[in-house]
C-alpha cells in the first residue's frame, strides 16, 4: 500500500474537516510565493471540459500558494495532451505528472477500472461508498493496482445523481419497457435482460436523439447534467432509478516518480488540496442538481423497491463477469455483495 498522510477511513471520514482548506493554507505560507521561482513543475490533465475549469483552477492555486510557489500545476482540460483514455498511460509513464481521470477509460487493462468507476447497483449511497474505499478496505486494493502502474492513487472523487429522464412518465419496469432508452454498455447488460430496449449514443447526440423522438429516455447523469446538455426541452419527465449513487467515481493520479520527489511538507499539501477538490467537485454536482430540480423543469418519479431488487439481481452477471478477470477483482466483488445483502438489496 502506498503511504498515506492520513489512513483511508479517517481522511475519507473528515471531509468536512477540509472547508477551512483555502484559508488554512494561506496562513501556512510564509513568503511570497508569487516571487518565487517554482521547484517542481507539474503537468496535470483533466478528462472533463471548460464547465469544471474553476474548479481545478482553484486546486492549482490552493497547491501553489500552500507551498510557497515552490509546486506549480499547470492545467490542461480533456484531450488537449492525450486522449483520456491515455491517461492512466501517460501519467504513469511520465508524459504528464498528474490526472484526474476515470476508471471505466482504461478497464480494458486494469482489473479494478469498471469497479472502480461504478458498475449497476453497486452502491447507492455517500455511506457506502465511503465504508467501502474506508473501512472495507477498497481505497488500499485501488493504492496496490495503480501503483503497479506506477502511479500514486491519491483520492477517489465521488460523482452526483445518475437517473432517467424520459419524454413519458416512467414509475415501473414495465413503463421502461415500452421506451427505448440511452445507456452504457455496461447499463445494457443490466437492463436487457428484463426487456428494456437500450441503445448507446454519446452525449452529443443527446438532444437531437430525444428531440426527434429517436430514443424515448436517456440515463446519462443526474438533473444538472441534463440540464447542462439543454435536454429539459426535450422531456420533461425525471426518475430516481436507485441504480447507483454516486453515479460515477472519478480519481486523483500522480506520477510515482514525482511523487516520490516531494518531500513530506510538499505531500501533504498535495493531498489536503486534492480531498478538498474532491469534497467541492461532488458539492459542486448536489448544488446543481438541487437548483436544477428546484426549478420546474421536470416531473419527478422514482421505482418501486421491488424493481430495484430486480435490477440488483440482473445487474449479478455483470458482477460475476468482473469478478473472474482477477483474484482483487473478485475480493472487490464480495466487498459490494456483502454490502448489498447487508442492506436488503440482495436476498
Amino acid at each position: 500500500m502506498t503511504t498515506q498522510p492520513m489512513s483511508w477511513p479517517h481522511s475519507l471520514s473528515k471531509l468536512g474537516a477540509v472547508l477551512g482548506l483555502t484559508t488554512t493554507l494561506s496562513l501556512a505560507s510564509g513568503l511570497a510565493y508569487a516571487q518565487q521561482e517554482p521547484e517542481f513543475r507539474w503537468r496535470m490533465q483533466r478528462y472533463t471540459g471548460p464547465e469544471t475549469a474553476e474548479l481545478f483552477e482553484t486546486f492549482a492555486q490552493q497547491v501553489k500558494q500552500a507551498s510557497d510557489g515552490r509546486l506549480e500545476i499547470t492545467l490542461f482540460s480533456g484531450g488537449e495532451l492525450v486522449p483520456n483514455e491515455q491517461l492512466l498511460a501517460a501519467t504513469g509513464g511520465g508524459l504528464i505528472e498528474m490526472a484526474y481521470g476515470h476508471g471505466a477509460y482504461w478497464a480494458g487493462n486494469f482489473d479494478l477500472g469498471r469497479i472502480e468507476a461504478g458498475l449497476p447497483l453497486a452502491w447507492t449511497s455517500l455511506d457506502d461508498v465511503r465504508y467501502l474505499w474506508g473501512e472495507l478496505g477498497f481505497g488500499d486494493m485501488l493504492d496496490e493496482a495503480y501503483a503497479e502502474r506506477g502511479v500514486h492513487y491519491l483520492t477517489p472523487v465521488f460523482g452526483g445523481p445518475y437517473e432517467l429522464l424520459s419524454k413519458e412518465p416512467v414509475e415501473s419496469l414495465d413503463d421502461m419497457r415500452e421506451i427505448k432508452i440511452r445507456a452504457t454498455s455496461t447499463l445494457a447488460e443490466v437492463l436487457d435482460p428484463l426487456g428494456v430496449p437500450t441503445v448507446y449514443l454519446p452525449p452529443e447526440e443527446l438532444y437531437v436523439a430525444m428531440s426527434t423522438n429517436a430514443i424515448g429516455g436517456v440515463i446519462y447523469g443526474g438533473a444538472f447534467d441534463y440540464e447542462l446538455l439543454k435536454l429539459q426541452e426535450t422531456a420533461e419527465h425525471y426518475t430516481e432509478l436507485g441504480l447507483l449513487y454516486p453515479g460515477y467515481v472519478d480519481n486523483l493520479l500522480v506520477n510515482q516518480r514525482a511523487w516520490d520527489q516531494l518531500p513530506e511538507d510538499l505531500k501533504t499539501v498535495v493531498s489536503l488540496a486534492a480531498r478538498d477538490l474532491a469534497r467541492r467537485h461532488h458539492d459542486w454536482f448536489e448544488a446543481g442538481t438541487r437548483n436544477t430540480l428546484q426549478k420546474d423543469f421536470f416531473v419527478q418519479h422514482s421505482l418501486p423497491d421491488e424493481d430495484v431488487k430486480q435490477l440488483t439481481e440482473s445487474a449479478q452477471a455483470l458482477w460475476d463477469e468482473e469478478a473472474a478477470r482477477s483474484d482483487r477483482n473478485a475480493k472487490a466483488i464480495e466487498m459490494l455483495r456483502d454490502m448489498a445483502t447487508t442492506s436488503g438489496r440482495l436476498q
